[in-house]
């Protein structure tokens, strides 16, 4: 049998987009031969609609959207599809999570999603009741088992209580089609493909897995769409990263060399992907930021230039005393490096006046000086109509060093998932071909400049240890006692995660922050907004 995997970017609610893409797939399929073309989930709509689909209006736009590919379908007889759309039930909440098998104009099979996530970032739960059954359905030469991403994961979570594949492979099931919005984040491709593969070798089954690409708000969907045959080989693998019409084979017993991104290419074209996204769905085209001289302004400002073009994007360079003259030299050679325009708005002047109106000191006047370059940068992009890219890491945001309605101020905060570490490796890999970032801005000291002779030492662990500590209790859910286990202080563990719970309501009130690892600040980060002391309870991650 031969398929079309139909990896795109579907944009929430934008259905007109959604049966376009479908149209032309078909026309496609038809030139290519091709028997069966599958979306990834929830393709009609858009992942992830959250409270949309509470609108009867939206509801009813989505089901609109289905009867024009109901009706495309009827001009392509030969050609069937496997598409995803929320459907009405007739029980619970009234909705579910669906794949429908469609041909001729005809639903031939629907089959709705049983296992549904509520960790991380996903509440389907919320919205959705689950399907109680699971059915098989002979097509061409194949009995296919349709399920739905999370469907796919029940062995491998080990949490469920119900294992959708081994009851499709119980029914006679000689396919599993798995239609997937499955996020990214670092390690994530590596990951999904061996569950997959352990799948299919357990089962002795072939497995079709498609998957959505792009950024949504502060996910990304990095594609990577697969065949699996049944000794858990991948014969078949589409792009990363970016939309893939890819045409294959059910019969196809040839090993396909898994081309997996390494580490920092990941991390480059994720956060690449959710600028480049997040702008458009923003419906802005340009974008500015603060240029200090400094590696992480260095990072982000190099990264939206390859995601939206170095005429898209304006360094801002807003010198205060503090500021060193390597600083302003650095910020000006990287500007140059990427071809992007700058202004400069020296603070001074503005520093004195408020100096003599509201005299403060220590971190009250540090911090003034960040908040003054905020008014400054969302004046330039209410004038220009554009969006505030903010520059803090994950250390920062994670240890409350970064200001509020200063340096986190912004539209989106596209590495605040990124440790200062892994922010100086991505930086690294930047200029693997040739010098972005100038040589000083990867060599000094980091320093936020707001006070004389000022390094982030005098307030942070040395970055290598902080980053080590946060990681070990961020992303794998140790406990205090397991930390210092592994040979940290004990004071200075107790230190940063107190400080990490006590900076609670600074994270509530940044940035979208770009998920990038499986523990990231934002919407799957729920933690109580006032202090909470207790951090040995801090749950284990599943």
């Amino acid at each position: 049998m031969k398929l079309l995997l139909l990896q795109t970017r579907p944009m929430i609610g934008d259905f007109s987009r959604q049966v376009d893409t479908i149209q032309k797939a078909f026309s496609h399929a038809q030139k290519e031969s091709v028997d069966l073309i599958v979306t990834s989930e929830l393709f009609l709509t858009g992942y992830f609609p959250k409270d949309l689909l509470r609108q009867d209006s939206f509801i009813q736009a989505s089901l609109d959207a289905l009867q024009a590919v109901l009706d495309c379908s009827q001009s392509f007889p030969d050609q069937a599809l496997i598409v995803g759309i929320p459907m009405h039930t007739k029980t619970g909440k009234g909705l579910s999570n669906t794949a429908l098998l469609i041909q001729n104009g005809t639903i031939l099979h629907r089959q709705d999603k049983r296992l549904l996530p509520y960790d991380d970032i996903f509440d389907e739960p919320r919205y959705f009741e689950p399907s109680l059954s699971y059915a098989v359905i002979p097509f061409k030469e194949e009995i296919l088992g349709i399920c739905i991403c999370e469907d796919a994961w029940a062995d491998d979570k080990k949490t469920y209580l119900h294992h959708p594949v081994a009851d499709l492979v119980s029914q006679g099931a000689t396919l599993i089609i798995n239609l997937s919005a499955s996020p990214f984040y670092q390690g994530k491709p590596e990951l999904r493909m061996s569950v997959f593969s352990d799948l299919a070798t357990r089962y002795q089954i072939p497995i079709v897995m498609v998957n959505q690409t792009g950024g949504q708000d502060e996910v990304l969907f990095d594609g990577g769409s697969f065949v699996l045959n049944a000794k858990g080989d991948c014969t078949a693998l589409a792009s990363f990263f970016k939309e893939d019409f890819l045409v294959t084979s059910t019969l196809s017993q040839k090993q396909q060399e898994k081309k997996m991104p390494s580490c920092e290419s990941q991390l480059v074209r994720a956060v690449v992907t959710g600028i480049q996204d997040f702008v458009q769905n923003s419906s802005s085209k340009t974008v500015l930021l603060g240029l200090s001289g400094g590696i992480d302004s260095a990072v982000v400002a190099t990264l939206a230039v390859e995601a939206l073009g170095s005429k898209q994007v304006t360094g801002v360079l807003m010198p205060s005393p503090y500021s060193s003259k390597e600083s302003v030299i650095d910020a000006t050679a990287l500007a140059k490096n990427l071809g992007i325009s700058t202004c400069m708005y020296p603070i001074t002047e503005i520093m004195t006046t408020m100096d003599r109106l509201q005299p403060l000191v220590r971190v009250a006047a540090e911090n003034r000086q960040s908040r003054i370059r905020a008014m400054i940068l969302m004046g330039l992009a209410n004038q220009t109509e554009s969006l505030v890219l903010a520059t803090s890491n994950k250390s920062e945001v994670a240890m409350g060093y970064a200001t509020l309605y200063g340096d986190m101020s912004g539209a989106l905060l596209p590495i605040g998932d990124l440790y200062k570490i892994q922010v100086y490796q991505v930086a690294h890999w930047l200029n693997s071909n040739r010098e972005v970032i100038p040589k000083n801005s990867l060599s000094k000291p980091p320093s936020a400049e707001l006070s004389p002779n000022q390094v982030d030492t005098d307030t942070l662990p040395p970055y290598p240890i902080l980053d080590a500590i946060l990681s070990a209790f961020l992303e794998e859910g140790c406990d205090t006692k397991s930390i210092i286990g592994r040979g940290f202080k004990q004071d200075i563990v107790t230190w940063v995660l107190e400080r990490l719970s006590q900076q609670e309501f600074k994270r509530w009130q940044a940035p979208p922050i770009l998920k990038l690892s499986n523990r990231a600040f934002g919407s799957g980060w729920r933690m109580p907004l006032s202090k909470y002391v207790a951090v040995s309870f801090y749950p284990k991650l599943r």
